[in-house]
């Protein structure tokens, strides 16, 4: 969404390690700080990758560049520094003073930079960034975090001069009988009054247009509302991603232009019906894969192209859905709207147990993190077709009753949102009541029966199925038994390239072939499953310190061999011919 009327990428910079944290001391952050020595870093990518001593690097390090504004411009003008995202918590200074601070490193930011901006004259930015994990007082919740928190400059840092008054943001709520709410917010940064017009049209539909006289007073912002009805509007879905340009612009009191935006969105409803998912009023069966965003050499920073072909590669198999634990970069999500797959989107609580915060207050701290989350993940992706199922978080202790509480506020405010998706919470535990996740549209759960070191043969396999399949899906049966269910997570370690008897040990390809087509027999034993959702994709590598050794249901490394796929991309083909053969299969019946 382009709401700004000049853009520069930020590049150039130089790093430093920091992890006796003593660059504060050292004046790292002032304007006239000599950083001549410092590392180059000539693209956007995590600092793991720089060289083979920061494989593993969780602390602290600093970024510094430098840049020109050369033009004066009499009107007022505010400048900020636009984040796409960071790899861990950063705190932002410019031209020596401290600016601000993001502690969520999967959502973009803007840091204001207008005071301290010189016109000509070198501009110093020095950003300070901790990778570490924060403990179970934040986001995620967890003192173990699986994934490794890639650190650095992971995404693109822009300088960015944004008109006095602009649609800050624009918000398309297409339905699949093609009618469409278009709600614009203005924001009016200067202290005299602005009167104007704002409107909108589509541009494969010029019909659909609407255009309305405005006034916003100084320093302050108003939301504006449309409705159209778009006739014979080609809906969105995986087999047929048709999308459309929707133009909202401003105009002053003249008539004359000052702001046009484009964005890209589809029409389509997703919902239920009793045991039903339903998409564009025709049910559907979720088909997919859970999928970190590491890419082997390239960390959670690979090319557009190599992001495009892995996405390609998952519905080519088969797959329309893909499950991510945190929302990732918006790429992802352009990419999936023009070849038609699904996202499942999880607010990034992961593992908490709130029997484990010392304190009330660090609950609210965290509870106020997760709202924070939810509330920038909507703003910032909310016209993605794509995006069709929201989590609030995946296998924490979601019948305590303060994870109850949280969960509910959150899927309560994502429906006051009229968000257009499909709400749940995923949980791992055992179902105590009929209750616990009643607020959610469809019941998410993971499970791995068959995928523990004590599991070395079919006999041993079929004694975990079966207990599973005797207790657990029978409870979600006897609970739930008028809403969808969905296996959210499942799947068992290969390693890529190794090859056996499946019945003479773990870790072959065939091995994990044979125990993930029986997890699928017995998953569909239950008449109401309607989405397989195997963990996972690819393979990823594991924070530093991840495994405990009685715990694990991989293996002793620093990587999760649970993928299709190597984290290069290598094909483990038994377990692709396995899982393409049950989607194939898994069909409406």
């Amino acid at each position: 969404m382009n709401t700004v009327q000049y853009r520069k990428e930020l590049t150039d910079w130089k790093f430093a390690l920091d992890q006796n944290e003593s660059g504060e001391s050292f004046g790292w952050s002032a304007r006239s700080f000599d950083d001549s020595s410092w590392k180059d870093v000539k693209s956007y990518t995590s600092w793991e990758t720089y060289e083979d001593a920061m494989a593993d690097y969780e602390g602290v390090g600093w970024f510094r560049t430098t840049f020109r504004v050369m033009d004066k411009c009499p009107q007022p003008r505010k400048f900020v520094l636009h984040f796409e995202g960071i790899g861990g918590t950063a705190e932002v200074y410019f031209n020596g003073r401290y600016m601000g601070s993001n502690d969520n490193r999967y959502l973009p930011f803007d840091i204001d930079i207008t005071r301290p901006i010189i016109s000509y004259g070198d501009n110093v930015v020095a950003i300070r960034v901790d990778n570490s994990n924060r403990g179970r007082k934040h986001l995620t919740g967890a003192d173990r975090v699986e994934w490794v928190l890639y650190g650095g400059l992971t995404h693109k840092i822009y300088l960015e001069e944004q008109p006095s008054y602009c649609i800050k943001n624009v918000r398309i709520d297409a339905r699949a009988d093609g009618t469409a709410d278009v709600t614009l917010k203005i924001i009016n940064r200067i202290e005299s009054d602005f009167h104007g017009y704002a409107g909108f049209y589509i541009e494969e539909m010029p019909q659909c247009a609407a255009e309305r006289e405005i006034d916003c007073s100084g320093e302050k912002s108003i939301t504006v509302k449309f409705n159209t009805k778009a006739e014979n509007a080609k809906l969105w879905s995986p087999e047929d991603p048709n999308l459309y340009h929707l133009v909202a612009y401003m105009k002053d009191d003249d008539g004359d232009l000052r702001q046009q935006i484009t964005e890209r969105f589809g029409f389509r409803t997703i919902s239920v019906e009793g045991t039903k998912i339903l998409l564009n009023g025709e049910e559907i069966l979720l088909k997919g894969v859970n999928r970190y965003d590491d890419y082997a050499p390239y960390g959670i920073c690979p090319p557009e192209e190599k992001i495009r072909e892995d996405l390609q590669a998952i519905k080519d198999m088969g797959c329309n859905l893909i499950r991510t634990h945190y929302p990732q970069d918006r790429i992802h999500y352009e990419i999936a709207d023009e070849i038609g797959i699904m996202y499942m989107i999880e607010v990034p609580l992961n593992w908490w147990k709130p029997e484990r915060n010392e304190t009330l207050m660090d609950f609210y701290g965290l509870a106020a993190e997760a709202v924070d989350a939810l509330d920038r993940t909507f703003e910032n992706f909310c016209n993605h077709p794509c995006w069709t199922i929201w989590s609030t978080s995946n296998e924490c202790s979601y019948s305590h009753p303060a994870c109850e509480e949280l969960f509910r506020k959150l899927v309560g405010r994502m429906k006051a949102m009229d968000c257009g998706r499909l709400c749940t919470t995923v949980a791992s535990q055992p179902m105590i009541n009929g209750t616990d996740l009643d607020y959610c549209d469809i019941i998410c759960y993971n499970r791995y029966p068959g995928c523990s070191p004590r599991c070395n043969s079919d006999a041993d396999f079929t004694l975990q199925l079966d207990h599973y399949m005797d207790d657990e899906l029978e409870k979600m049966l006897q609970y739930y038994p008028d809403k969808p269910h969905v296996q959210t997570e499942f799947g068992c370690v290969c390693v890529a390239g190794m090859h056996g008897d499946p019945n003479s040990g773990r870790f072959t390809e065939e091995f994990a072939a044979t125990v993930i087509e029986k997890q699928c027999e017995g998953f569909l034993t239950d008449p109401n499953m309607k989405g397989l959702v195997i963990w996972s994709w690819a393979d990823y590598r594991h924070r530093r310190g991840f495994i405990p050794s009685a715990f694990d249901m991989g293996m002793a490394a620093t990587y999760g061999p649970y993928g299709l796929v190597a984290m290069d991309r290598t094909p483990k083909q038994p377990v692709i011919d396995v899982m393409k053969k049950v989607f194939e299969d898994f069909q409406v019946k």
